[in-house]
């Protein structure tokens, strides 16, 4: 068989020239066609990001002042974090929820073929919602940072219901103990009058003194006497001032016991108080917590309902099957010339062999 040169196979498709216009052009032709009878479909884009410093606020700490002033806001310039926060997107649940919102969209349709995300150089987030709708496809997408900040409190709602679950266990068990400790101080006071021993107490400590005092004179009265009944008089007198200074003594000892064991109670009575108060001020926290609605999601770009249609693109189309038309055309017009080729080697041997006879 004789081999072919380049020249050859350009001038296979020179003299078919016609047939591969004309494939061109139907491709074409058909591409335009369907360009503007199949159905349209347009893509709305929303851009957000999550700011660096999340939506943190406290109503009843000392550094709420601080909290109120307001900073800049600027994306978390983390790769790692941003795949996760695509992830969340591409979740089942913050799918089922815009779902929620637009009924009309079906699930398989948010999870797998209408809508995409992507996270740009810039650390912004995008999601790209594609719909034969326009203003559907940009509610759609203009619902996707919504949803997805309210799964970002729902993941902080758990740990503060759990929290507050924890503040009211608490503040129920410590309740009665205050409760029980207020009564036993009641009861402890009712029965030992530490009200009025407290008044005694400071008499004893002015009476001792004026006792011992008392036992000083005596003592020096009993040095300079000469006289043997003058000594024992002041004797008896010194014992008998010892006694009621020992006596004194006891009562007074007596009485800091009891006023120390109702300071132990009253300090139980405080520390009880002051861990109720600290609870409560939590707690209360926590319920304003629960209220407030954290924004931890920035939109920089709303979704508008896009005036041009992303599929079918007439442009594109026409080029690719254009492009298809001429691998088309080629292919047929070296089809064509092989099937020449075997006719005319058919017709060779046909006459070769009629000559023969």
């Amino acid at each position: 068989m004789e081999e072919r040169t380049l020249a050859d196979y350009w001038f296979v498709l020179y003299t078919r020239k016609k047939a591969i216009y004309l494939i061109i052009i139907i491709a074409i032709l058909f591409a335009v066609y369907f360009s503007y009878t199949l159905e349209k479909v347009y893509e709305a884009t929303t851009v957000f990001f999550i700011p660096h410093g999340f939506d943190i606020f406290s109503f009843f700490s000392g550094e709420a002042n601080e909290d109120i002033i307001k900073g800049p806001l600027f994306p978390i310039p983390q790769q790692n974090i941003h795949a996760a926060f695509v992830g969340i997107l591409r979740s089942r649940t913050v799918a089922q929820k815009v779902r929620d919102k637009f009924p009309q969209k079906s699930l398989k349709s948010l999870l797998k073929k209408d809508v995409d995300f992507i996270v740009s150089s810039e650390y912004l987030l995008k999601v790209y919602v594609r719909d034969k709708d326009p203003q559907l496809a940009a509610d759609v997408a203009n619902a996707y940072p919504i949803s997805f900040n309210e799964i970002l409190q729902q993941f902080s709602a758990n740990p503060i219901l759990k929290r507050k679950n924890n503040l009211e266990k608490q503040i129920n068990e410590i309740e009665p103990k205050l409760a029980e400790s207020n009564k036993g101080l009641e009861r402890f006071r009712e029965a030992n009058k530490t009200v009025s021993l407290r008044e005694e107490i400071s008499q004893l400590i002015e009476d001792r003194a004026r006792v011992q005092s008392k036992i000083i004179d005596a003592r020096a009265e009993i040095v300079s006497m000469e006289s043997y009944p003058d000594i024992v008089t002041w004797k008896n007198r010194l014992i008998e001032y010892q006694k009621e200074k020992k006596r004194m003594d006891g009562r007074r000892s007596k009485i800091t016991k009891i006023i120390s064991k109702e300071d132990e109670i009253a300090r139980e009575v405080d520390r009880y108080k002051e861990m109720l108060k600290k609870l409560h001020i939590q707690l209360e926290e926590i319920k304003a917590q629960e209220e407030r609605e954290t924004q931890n999601v920035v939109v920089v770009d709303r979704a508008g309902p896009p005036k041009r249609p992303a599929f079918p693109v007439l442009w594109i189309n026409v080029i690719i099957s254009g492009f298809c038309g001429l691998i088309g055309g080629v292919f047929f017009a070296f089809f064509m010339d092989y099937v020449d080729k075997i006719a005319k080697k058919k017709r060779f041997e046909a006459i070769e062999t009629s000559e023969k006879i």
